[in-house]
């Protein structure tokens, strides 16, 4: 493969930054195989599942590169099955000899995808040795810009910042690609050497080229570069590599040689005709350690083994019931004892079995318990260290009224993603309003807890519509439910999706609600808005609002506001999501 720039740009880390289908994937698929026709050792992180198209040639006839594929459960190209726990073993196995592998982590849940990727990057950090290069595609799933939502989101962070600052001494090149450039770490974007600038049309995507421009050259240079890249065509990318001089310029990108894999692919399951094969025998005897011991923790495998217990219990209460009508004479008291004997053992066996399928679901239960007081924790930790914004209202209530002429704010104008142009995608999927509400909602807002989207979807949290509409989403596996009741929109739902306006913040949003609620809600809600983060006592809250604290309209007033997620559940205090 020949490459359209020039070798030393690629030989020092890189970024592709573009919006869905601007062909960063491609362009890094060429980089790819440029480096394995040198025979140099690449691995590729693929969290889409769509890069298996290197194991075979253009036409799907002949073999590719003899790549291995490590896959989950849902990767259908898989040479060797992974699971969460598989990253330490697999980053020792790919960092050591020339192996070139792909890791197809197609449909693994947030938190298991984290988990992996953090036992990867440490393992792969710690065995690496000599010219290495590892290919992240999607690369905002492991080093996300924003409010970290779980222990294993900051250290999959700080796992992907490591490789990328400290891996080209150890010989490691990183190459990366993402379809939100605004969603990349800040840090991680800047410490990469050579821009690959794809097309992208949202405001804040440019800004994110324009700051890796500012930090890494001449933030005059590049003016040419970020105007024409709304329109540029997909075949096209800019390249900007000040460290050797290079750019920036705008380039025309050759085909990859092997199969077009990106394509939308048909819903036959069988490998094409021309396939590269691997010497898997060395490498499903390293990970067959690290399989058994996840299926012996695995919940799924412990239910299946639960299953074969009731299966063994009923066979043996049907031989029970064939052993109990035995009639033995009086005169064979040994053949009645031994049939008392054996009935009676077969009962305590039973109830044992039966003792141990109970605590097993009780242990399952607390598990499951603890796990969630643990996360709420550390989110109410984290909210308590995070200072709020002060809420700032209209004309305040007095005693619970408001002014009769008090004018209504109207909300703050949305900022409108501008429609792309003619002939791209982009129009999504045709979606109930509820649904479009709540992917919109985790667009805008990025990973968000379920209370926070019911409240900017303007839905009750414990309402049947939103619920049902979450159900949906989950089925079509438009969103991800990662557990604690966290919420996040994945790559399939984004392009269902397409085409969105954001939904009212802030302001807008306190004045949509006041604008829905009675005025016994509207009153307390304003009462403890324009106190917000303070927590009122119920006799304060009520004189303020005007109500008797004992009332039963004051009383109804905040179930109500509880029901809707508007204040918090145990403490008298506006609900943090009404605050951005």
């Amino acid at each position: 493969m020949k490459l359209p720039i020039p070798a030393a740009a690629i030989e020092q880390h890189v970024i592709a930054l573009g919006k869905t289908r601007s062909g960063k994937s491609s362009k890094m698929r060429v980089i790819v195989e440029y480096f394995l026709d040198r025979k140099t050792p690449v691995c590729i992180i693929d969290p889409k599942g769509d890069w298996w198209g290197l194991k075979s040639s253009a036409d799907g006839k002949s073999a590719g590169y003899p790549i291995i594929i490590f896959g989950s459960e849902y990767a259908r190209h898989a040479d060797v099955r992974i699971n969460a726990t598989s990253g330490a073993e697999i980053g020792r196995l790919v960092a050591t000899g020339n192996r070139p592998a792909l890791i197809d982590l197609k449909g693994m849940k947030v938190a298991d995808r984290n988990r992996f990727f953090i036992g990867f990057a440490e393992s792969y950090f710690r065995h690496a040795a000599g010219e290495r290069v590892l290919m992240i595609d999607e690369v905002h799933n492991f080093a996300p810009q924003g409010k970290m939502l779980s222990f294993e989101a900051t250290e999959s962070l700080h796992w992907a910042n490591r490789l990328i600052t400290e891996g080209g001494g150890l010989g490691i090149t990183m190459f990366s690609a993402s379809q939100r450039p605004q969603k990349v770490h800040k840090d991680f974007v800047t410490s990469n050497e050579t821009l690959i600038a794809c097309r992208v049309i949202h405001k804040r995507d440019r800004d994110a080229d324009k700051e890796w421009v500012d930090a890494c050259g001449d933030p005059d240079v590049a003016k040419e570069m970020l105007a024409s890249l709304a329109s540029m065509p997909r075949t096209d990318a800019w390249v900007y590599s000040p460290e050797v001089g290079f750019g920036p310029k705008q380039i025309t990108w050759p085909m990859f040689q092997t199969y077009d894999s990106f394509a939308p692919q048909g819903v036959s399951k069988a490998k094409l005709k021309g396939w590269a094969d691997v010497d898997l025998g060395e490498v499903q005897a390293a990970i067959a350690k690290t399989v058994e011991e996840h299926k012996a923790n695995d919940p799924k495998e412990l239910k299946a083994e639960i299953a074969r217990l009731k299966a063994d219990l009923a066979k043996k209460a049907t031989l029970a019931q064939m052993v109990a009508p035995i009639t033995v004479p009086d005169q064979d008291m040994l053949s009645l004892a031994e049939a008392r004997g054996f009935e009676r053992g077969l009962q305590y066996g039973l109830q044992a079995f039966a003792g141990l399928e109970v605590a097993a679901r009780k242990l399952d239960s607390a598990l499951g318990d603890i796990a969630s007081e643990v996360r709420g924790a550390i989110q109410r930790a984290s909210d308590r260290l995070t200072q709020a914004p002060k809420f700032q209202s209209g004309p305040p209530a007095v005693n619970g009224k408001f002014p009769a002429d008090a004018p209504k704010r109207a909300p703050a104008a949305p900022d409108v993603r501008k429609p792309p142009p003619s002939g791209e995608r982009g129009g999504g999927t045709k979606l109930p309003k509820a649904e479009r509400s709540i992917l919109t909602a985790l667009a805008q807002v990025g990973n968000a807890s379920k209370v926070k989207i019911a409240v900017l979807t303007r839905y009750a949290v414990t309402g049947g519509g939103f619920n049902n509409a979450l159900g949906a989403l989950r089925r079509n596996l438009w969103i991800d439910d990662y557990g604690a009741g966290m919420l996040s929109i994945t790559t399939a739902g984004m392009e269902a999706l397409g085409d969105w306006t954001p939904l009212p913040t802030g302001d807008a949003l306190l004045q949509y609600w006041f604008s829905q609620l009675p005025k016994a809600e509207r009153a307390i809600l304003a009462v403890l808005c324009e106190g917000y983060p303070s927590v009122f006592d119920k006799e304060r809250l009520a004189t303020q609002a005007g109500y008797e604290a004992k009332g039963g309209g004051f009383n109804n007033a905040l179930g109500k506001l509880r029901t809707l997620e508007l204040i918090e559940r145990k403490e008298l205090r506006a609900s943090q999501d009404l605050f951005g």
